[in-house]
């Protein structure tokens, strides 16, 4: 595969690597995005992807939609890529830590009926909570996202990206 082939979520482990160092810095920046609910609105369905998801909010702060931008593009460089639009998605309305891995897995399976492939790069505990950085993509349709799950104690973050090739 090339570097800059973003249409399979393959990556070599140096790209992994290096963004797992950016992944760490994206905790913070998903707890202030969690804190804020009144920039939400219902999220019946992914902008990004089409699929159907079940009791998320798309965060709508153009900042903090913005902040996390900068961080999954630094990802995308080192996949040879840029990220070309984000979506921010929390469970945080009557979320318990528990439902965290099953809202995952939901999210994932949907994907998969969709076309999607999807692997989960790395994982990281951090002071915030457990963070998750994957890549997904539909190589019929050239599409690739970058993703990271941020999963706390009060809510559980989806920021999400579509990549292409500069």
């Amino acid at each position: 595969m090339k570097t800059n082939d973003v249409s399979s979520p393959r990556t070599g482990w140096k790209q992994a690597l290096a963004a797992f160092a950016v992944l760490l810095s994206l905790a913070p920046v998903a707890d202030r995005a969690a804190a804020a609910p009144a920039d939400t609105e219902p999220a019946p369905t992914s902008k990004l992807t089409g699929i159907a998801l079940t009791g998320a909010q798309r965060i709508t702060r153009p900042e903090t939609v913005a902040e996390i931008t900068v961080e999954l593009n630094k990802i995308a460089k080192e996949a040879g890529a840029k990220i070309r639009v984000t979506e921010v998605l929390v469970w945080s309305q009557n979320y318990k830590p528990a439902q965290g891995p099953a809202l995952m897995k939901k999210v994932t399976q949907s994907l998969q009926k969709a076309g999607f492939t999807y692997k989960e790069m790395s994982q990281q505990q951090t002071d915030s909570g457990k963070a998750t950085l994957f890549l997904t993509g539909r190589e019929k349709k050239k599409e690739a996202l970058v993703g990271l799950w941020m999963q706390t104690e009060e809510f559980l973050l989806l920021s999400w990206a579509r990549m292409e090739a500069p």
